[in-house]
């Protein structure tokens, strides 16, 4: 077997591990099942099934000899489509919630989630039965309806979802920076109005120490400006506490937007050679080598493997939840060992 035949099964089996382990956790535990999470589980499961057939349906067809290159084409798409779709369904979810996070509660609902859920499987199910319109027909005739088709589903189902991709992620990454920096004002804010609340009233301390051990006497004015010095540094730890409590979204903001960002970067890195290579390749632009197509398979592969991760890395709440059942299966596998 060729370099890309053992890359390809090493990605697909992370793939595979990866998002089985974060789609068990979703499922499972009942304090995971939020909406977003419901997004998240709709794109792990596409992504597990990226990970269980691609790779492993090229092996069966190498080892048999015989497949029908055009249905297993169709069904590799299908899934890549899938994962495409419900990233598009996902990114959406997490705009909405950055941008309008007022109107958010009231646009997200749990229908709504189900609707865009349910549309972000049934279009690319849609374009997969199109195949057929044209697949079974006459050689000639299955051979410029192939070229038609691909070019359209090339442009509809991966060109324009990665251009509405690339414009989210640019307005989720400018929407942070500037509520970023008002929550950056209000915290100088709250500084400010402790300092001024300090300086009016401030602390009735002893202002005269004596220091036996080298003789010194500490006059009022300097005991004064070191312990205004010191209690205004912990004013301003305590604002950043009370700023933290009053305003907790901040950090559900920030951990949402590191996912969401995170998650569009690796899919358009991954996505953007074997876009190229379609194009050039169906507008008879250049001449791609073998290599260069296994390499732009392989990252495909790789986008599904990379996003369990990257879920796991920023969400809080699957970290805690994966974290406590390693501790638990670490506790049982303890016990079990010593246990005669």
């Amino acid at each position: 077997m060729s370099w890309y035949t053992y890359s390809s099964l090493a990605v697909s089996l992370v793939a595979v591990t990866g998002n089985g382990v974060v789609a068990w956790l979703i499922i499972r535990r009942s304090r995971l099942h939020t909406l977003t999470n419901w997004f998240i589980l709709s794109l792990v499961v596409s992504d597990l099934m990226v990970g269980l057939s691609i790779a492993p349906a090229n092996i069966a067809c190498k080892r048999l000899g015989t497949c029908d290159i055009y249905l297993k084409g169709a069904f590799e798409e299908l899934f890549l489509y899938e994962s495409i779709y419900n990233l598009c369904a996902m990114t959406a979810d997490r705009f909405i919630a950055i941008a309008y996070p007022l109107r958010y509660p009231y646009l997200m609902t749990y229908c709504c989630t189900m609707t865009i859920i349910a549309l972000s499987w049934f279009l690319p199910l849609f374009n997969f039965s199109l195949h057929f319109c044209w697949l079974y027909a006459e050689p000639e005739t299955r051979k410029a309806w192939y070229r038609i088709f691909t070019i359209t589903e090339t442009i509809f189902m991966v060109a324009v979802p990665c251009i509405l991709l690339t414009v989210a992620n640019v307005k989720i990454i400018r929407v942070a920076q500037l509520q970023s920096k008002r929550a950056t004002v209000q915290l100088r804010q709250v500084n400010f109005n402790n300092k001024e609340t300090f300086s009016r009233n401030p602390p009735r301390k002893a202002v005269f120490k004596y220091r036996k051990w080298h003789s010194r006497v500490y006059t009022e004015s300097e005991e004064r400006s070191s312990s205004n010095s010191k209690h205004l540094s912990r004013l301003e730890m305590r604002s950043k506490e009370e700023f933290r409590r009053r305003f907790p979204r901040r950090r559900l903001l920030r951990s949402s937007v590191k996912v969401t960002v995170a998650v569009i970067t690796i899919f358009l890195g991954c996505w953007t050679l074997s876009l190229y290579a379609s194009l050039c390749s169906y507008f008879d632009l250049c001449n791609l080598s073998p290599d260069l197509l296994d390499i732009s398979w392989l990252l495909m592969l790789l986008n599904p493997a990379m996003n369990p991760i990257v879920f796991i890395a920023f969400k809080s709440d699957l970290r805690e939840e994966l974290k406590r059942k390693m501790a638990t299966l670490k506790s049982s596998y303890i016990f079990n060992k010593e246990t005669p």
